[in-house]
C-alpha cells in the first residue's frame, strides 16, 4: 500500500469533493493500493473507492490559506482514522472487540428508545423528581448554581470564612455520585491551613475570566491536595456550567479515548492540557450524537452517556 504523505513536503496537497455526496465535505487522498484508493473526508470518515469510481472525486480549488488549513485538519483526522484501524486490527488478533461510538449509540438506543428525552433517562437525571437521590443530576446542578454563584463565593472569600466555604464545597459535592467517597474524603481531610487557598482558587476557577481557564485549573489542582483526582478537580465547573464543562471519570473516559482519541496518552494525574483534550473529545461526541438524531441537553448528559454505554452490562447488549 502506498501511503500519501500529507506533511510539509513543499508541494500542494490536492483537495477533492465527491460529486454526488457533497455533504461529506472535502477530502484528501490518504493511500493508494492496486485498484483502490482511500480518501479522508471532513466528516471524519476514511472511505475506500475502487477503480472505475475515481471520477466521482473531482479536484477543487481553494485559496491557499484556506486549503492549507483544510489539509491540516484532514491530516489530523487521517491520523486518528489510521490509529483506530490499528486498534481494531490489534483487538481482532487477540480475539477482542473494539467498542466504537456507533456501538455506543446502538446500546443507548436499545436502553433508551426515546433518546435523551426517554422517561427512564429523565428519571435517572432527576428531572421533576419528588425525592432526591445522589444519582440525580438536576438537583446537584441547582445546588451548585446557588452555592457556587459569584455572589455566594464572594461572600465567603471577602469575609474570610474559608472553613465555612470548605464545608459548603463538601456539602455540594457530597450530594452527588460524581465524586467517589474516597476522593471526597481526601478533600475533607485537608489541613485547615489550606482552606484559604482552596476557597480562593475555587472562586477564581469558576469566575475569574481575566485568566485563561488552564491557568486557573492548574492552581485549583494544587489547592485540592498533593494527589488531586480527576473527578474532584472537574466536578465543580461541570456542575455550575454543565453546558461548558464536563466531569472526567478516569475509568470510563480512558475507555472512551481508546476510540475517540486514540493518540491521547490518558494518565491518572489530572492536568489542564489533558482536560482540554478530553473536553474537545466530549464536544466531538456531543456533535456526533446530534448528527445521529439525538439531543443531549448538555455535557452532563455526555458524561452519563459515556459511563452508561461503556459499562460491561451495556456492552453485552451488542452480542445479545
Amino acid at each position: 500500500m502506498m501511503t500519501i504523505d500529507t506533511d510539509s513536503t513543499g508541494e500542494r496537497v490536492p483537495l477533492y469533493r465527491h460529486t454526488k455526496r457533497t455533504e461529506w465535505g472535502l477530502a484528501i487522498l490518504a493511500w493508494e493500493e492496486g485498484d483502490r484508493r482511500g480518501y479522508q473526508f471532513e466528516d471524519g470518515q476514511l472511505r475506500t473507492f475502487k477503480e472505475g469510481f475515481y471520477s466521482l472525486l473531482e479536484e477543487v480549488d481553494r485559496p491557499s490559506d484556506q486549503a492549507a488549513a483544510t489539509v491540516a485538519t484532514l491530516s489530523r483526522q487521517l491520523g486518528v482514522a489510521q490509529a483506530r484501524k490499528a486498534i481494531v486490527e490489534q483487538a481482532a488478533d487477540s480475539g477482542k472487540r473494539v467498542i466504537t461510538l456507533e456501538d455506543q449509540i446502538k446500546v443507548f438506543n436499545i436502553e433508551y428508545p426515546g433518546g435523551f428525552a426517554d422517561p427512564a433517562w429523565l428519571e435517572a437525571r432527576g428531572v421533576d423528581v419528588k425525592r432526591r437521590l445522589k444519582k440525580h443530576r438536576e438537583p446537584a446542578i441547582e445546588a451548585a448554581a446557588e452555592h457556587f454563584s459569584r455572589e455566594s463565593l464572594d461572600s465567603y472569600v471577602n469575609a474570610g470564612r474559608f472553613a465555612d466555604l470548605h464545608g459548603r464545597i463538601l456539602e455540594v459535592l457530597g450530594t452527588t455520585t460524581l465524586v467517589p467517597p474516597a476522593r471526597l474524603k481526601q478533600l475533607q481531610e485537608l489541613d485547615e491551613s489550606t482552606y484559604e487557598a482552596l476557597g480562593r482558587s475555587l472562586r477564581d476557577l469558576l469566575w475569574n475570566d481575566d485568566e485563561p481557564y488552564e491557568m486557573r485549573f492548574e492552581r485549583f489542582l494544587t489547592a485540592v491536595g498533593s494527589e488531586p483526582s480527576w473527578t474532584l478537580s472537574t466536578s465543580p465547573a461541570a456542575l455550575l456550567r454543565p453546558s461548558e464543562h464536563i466531569c472526567v471519570r478516569p475509568s470510563s473516559f480512558r475507555k472512551q479515548a481508546m476510540w475517540m482519541a486514540p493518540r491521547l496518552n490518558f494518565v491518572g494525574t489530572p492536568s489542564a492540557k489533558q482536560y482540554v483534550r478530553l473536553l474537545q473529545m466530549s464536544r466531538s461526541i456531543e456533535s456526533k450524537l446530534k448528527d445521529a438524531g439525538l439531543e443531549p441537553r448538555d455535557l452532563m448528559d455526555i458524561h452519563d452517556f459515556i459511563r452508561q454505554t461503556l459499562r460491561p452490562a451495556a456492552i453485552k447488549l451488542l452480542s445479545s
